[in-house]
């Protein structure tokens, strides 16, 4: 996930575009709240403290998402935003297959 204002910088949400190309059914029903910190220079734990309550989901699809979701991030740094985005997902009732990142820092 990531923040709005963040993906429209960049002319995007990227990692939505690919998982849209791979041909794979795709719901993006994860972003971050505005209030979180950038997570660069961030301690493992800091970025634990600051994902907690900054992942926001779309509750309306979460209801329609059926069998098993695999969760994408671009960038695997320590698993913070991963773990709090299934974390989030999981307590809605969301079967979680894996997550995905294709990229690690």
């Amino acid at each position: 996930p990531t923040k709005k204002s963040s993906a429209a910088a960049r002319g995007g949400d990227v990692v939505t575009r690919v998982c849209y190309a791979s041909g794979l059914t795709t719901v993006p029903v994860v972003h971050l709240s505005e209030t979180g910190k950038d997570a660069v220079g961030l301690s493992a734990a800091e970025r634990w403290r600051n994902r907690l309550g900054a992942v926001q989901i779309d509750e309306i699809k979460v209801k329609k998402l059926t069998g098993h979701v695999l969760v994408v991030d671009d960038v695997i740094t320590t698993g913070a935003t991963l773990k709090a985005t299934i974390m989030v997902l999981t307590s809605r009732g969301v079967k979680i297959r894996g997550g995905l990142g294709w990229s690690n820092a």
